[in-house]
């Protein structure tokens, strides 16, 4: 994590801002432009090309010629042309993004390795043999070094100098490779930042209010606090845009200009708190595909009696329900990263197995995500990444690289996929494969005692209440991941024939093509443990009121209901057949141990008719986040209990079937569309349930 902007806020509704500044950034992007960096000892040919798999330009060198190289900028520090000042304020940190190669010397296609542990004899030396030096130690978290590692062996590494006040800076020594002679180095870019103060600013009664200068890239500014200046860990945490509601946002693009300033407002809940403007690109924290524990929950949102958990392991997808006198229903059998409580989408022109998902590519590999935590617990927030596709249901195995995770298909011979693409020189290997051309944003919000929603009725929510709100976002040209699809066995144009995609935007007619998705499915669902809780009955609405509230035993059958049909829309997809389902009048699913409907401990899953569901497409401005238009696109809409989706599971939730999603080539340069949903926990007695569920969407 990189901080770069601190801010000292109390609850007097003073805020003081320090704004982190890069003094000096060597990219290393000109080829052969060492950028006043020089070879100093036991190595030859330092200079600056394209790194082993020529996806970035590197510092390098051509030959190690023995123990303990290193490279110098102002080699002693007599060109006074390249000293550095950090102004009145003094030195920040000094961050060097670089990586060790497997050979000597680096040769395209060879594995870069792993950084030393311990690290002796990798260092980095500022003003070394001048007034004011300072010897970092071996880059180490030991040493207290910050590392944030990334694939292929990259690592951020940070130190703090701090204590070189407002000294000048006259020369730098890295020493970037052990004591041996049979690796090389690469270096992608090395920073050195100082710190600037702003003036203070004044709050609202129960809000902090927060400004800092107007600076990019903003979309890589994210909010961190902690309740010390000099201890504890930073906690990325979220803000409002306008002071009153709203404490979801993540990253600075959303924050309103005033005056030249950036505007944010924060809950005030402590005596003091520390704020700091978090700069770590995705690259540095992302991760589409990694193995790991699926049972870990990182983070709780408790509302009331029951807590959802969450992992940032997983896409942020739920992995615990928590009930009074039941425990966690989700239990063994749902906490894996193609189970839990999840959105994913699929379509039917290519062959419903391009499959972005929230969670990660299968059961035992998840996507790694950031989760923001508003400061007051009313909101968990999973800030904007790319989405990881399934690894196909065990139906087509689309990935010809393992070195992420294992595909979980049994080959002869090695890994082989079953695609038409040569992929044995693919860059990114299997990242480049399960990276979808989607993007993913959530929330989880509790609503306990707040308004519903800006459509619900201004009664407040009187039981334990969670809202998800969520959207699969097409913002990347359409690449490899989706070509997988396109060729071979899987792209089938009758099947996802669509001869008009768009209502009424964009204008015209937009049949579907190959780089669309057409009759899009979606759902999203809960799964839970039968050996934790099999609820006995199953009560929907049959009408308006309390008394169409029925219960049916759930007997293991599925039992599917829909919601909402358009046979005018569904005719625009030719190959398409609207299902047959008996209706209900209210997507809402209770689940009770009694048809008992003023006794507690009634679990509820809500899609409610509401402008974010109906409307369920958008059209976006990329640089505004501006919601451009909103579409009905839907075909069919169903609610869906299954008691034994396995032998040990139940799958409990909804699902729908749209037109499609335009692909971004389709639309302005400025433009992508996106599907949006929004979903509700309810746990209490079924009236309470019936009640909250009209303050949430009255119907």
């Amino acid at each position: 994590m990189r901080v770069r902007l601190f801010i000292l806020a109390t609850v007097c509704m003073l805020s003081l801002s320090l704004r982190a500044e890069v003094v000096k950034a060597w990219k290393f992007n000109a080829s052969g432009n060492t950028e006043s960096w020089s070879a100093f000892q036991h190595m030859t040919g330092l200079t600056v090309s394209n790194a082993i798999n020529g996806d970035e330009s590197v510092l390098t060198s051509v030959d190690i010629t023995g123990n303990d190289p290193s490279v110098r900028y102002n080699n002693g520090g007599a060109d006074s042309a390249l000293w550095l000042s950090p102004g009145e304020t003094g030195w920040g940190t000094i961050e060097l993004r670089i990586r060790l190669l497997d050979t000597n010397p680096g040769v395209a296609g060879v594995a870069s390795k792993d950084w030393p542990d311990p690290a002796a004899g990798t260092l980095v030396f500022i003003n070394q043999g001048l007034a004011n030096g300072l010897n970092t130690g071996a880059i180490d978290a030991a040493n207290g070094w910050t590392i944030v590692s990334q694939s292929d062996n990259w690592m951020v590494a940070s130190f703090d100098i701090s204590s070189l006040d407002a000294s000048v800076i006259k020369s730098v020594r890295i020493d970037p490779v052990a004591h041996e002679t049979t690796g090389n180095f690469e270096i992608d870019s090395i920073q050195l930042k100082a710190v600037g103060v702003e003036p203070p600013q004044m709050g609202s009664d129960n809000v902090v209010k927060l400004l800092f200068p107007d600076q990019d890239p903003l979309d890589e500014l994210m909010l961190v606090q902690r309740s010390s200046l000099t201890t504890g860990e930073w906690s990325l945490v979220t803000f409002s845009t306008n002071g009153l509601e709203g404490f979801t946002h993540t990253h600075l693009s959303d924050a309103a200009l005033e005056n030249g300033m950036r505007v944010l407002y924060v809950p005030s809940v402590a005596n003091a708190d520390f704020y700091s403007f978090d700069t770590t690109p995705l690259s540095n924290w992302f991760g589409v595909v990694a193995t790991s524990n699926p049972r870990t929950t990182t983070h709780n949102l408790v509302s009331g009696a029951m807590t959802v958990g969450i992992s940032d392991l997983g896409g942020g997808y739920i992995n615990k329900i928590e009930l009074p006198g039941i425990g966690d229903v989700m239990g063994v059998q749902a906490d894996k990263y193609g189970r839990g409580g999840q959105s994913a989408i699929r379509d039917s022109l290519h062959g419903s197995r391009y499959n972005p998902t929230q969670a990660g590519f299968s059961d035992p590999a998840g996507t790694i995500c950031r989760v923001s935590v508003a400061q007051d617990g009313s909101a968990l927030v999973v800030p904007n990444r790319p989405c990881c596709l399934f690894r196909g249901d065990g139906q087509f195995d689309f990935t010809e690289w393992e070195n992420l995770a294992d595909d979980r298909y049994t080959e002869s011979g090695g890994s082989n996929d079953w695609d038409t693409i040569d992929e044995g020189l693919l860059a990114g290997k299997q990242a480049t494969e399960v990276t979808s051309e989607f993007d993913y944003y959530c929330t989880y919000e509790n609503l306990l005692g707040t308004r519903g929603t800006t459509y619900g009725t201004t009664n407040a929510i009187t039981i334990s209440t969670v809202r998800h709100y969520y959207e699969y976002r097409y913002v990347r040209e359409p690449g490899h991941c989706l070509l997988q699809h396109n060729l071979g066995p899987l792209y089938d144009p009758v099947a996802g024939a669509v001869t008009d995609i768009s209502v009424a935007n964009p204008v015209g007619i937009q049949a579907a093509t190959s780089n669309d998705m057409g009759v899009l499915r979606y759902a999203m669902s809960i799964r839970m443990d039968i050996a934790v809780w099999s609820p006995t009955y199953l009560g929907t609405l049959s009408g308006n009121d309390i008394g169409d509230l029925s219960f049916g035993a759930r007997t293991g059958a599925v039992t599917a209901r829909q919601f909402h049909e358009d046979g005018a829309l569904a005719v625009r997809a030719p190959a398409y057949s609207l299902p047959s389902y008996a209706s209900v009048s209210v997507p809402l699913m209770i689940y009770a141990d009694s048809t008992d409907i003023d006794q507690g401990g009634a679990l509820a899953l809500y899609y409610p008719n509401s402008t974010v569901n109906e409307f369920s497409i958008i059209g976006v401005d990329r640089t505004s986040g501006a919601v451009l238009y909103e579409e009905d696109r839907r075909l069919h809409m169903e609610l869906r209990d299954s008691p034994t989706r396995t032998p040990t599971m139940q799958w409990c939730g909804f699902r729908g079937d749209l037109l499609g999603v335009l692909n971004p080539l389709r639309l302005p340069a400025s433009q992508y569309e996106a599907l949006r949903g929004e979903f509700y926990i309810l746990y209490g007695s079924p009236r309470e349930i019936f009640e909250n569920a009209q303050r949430i969407q009255p119907f």
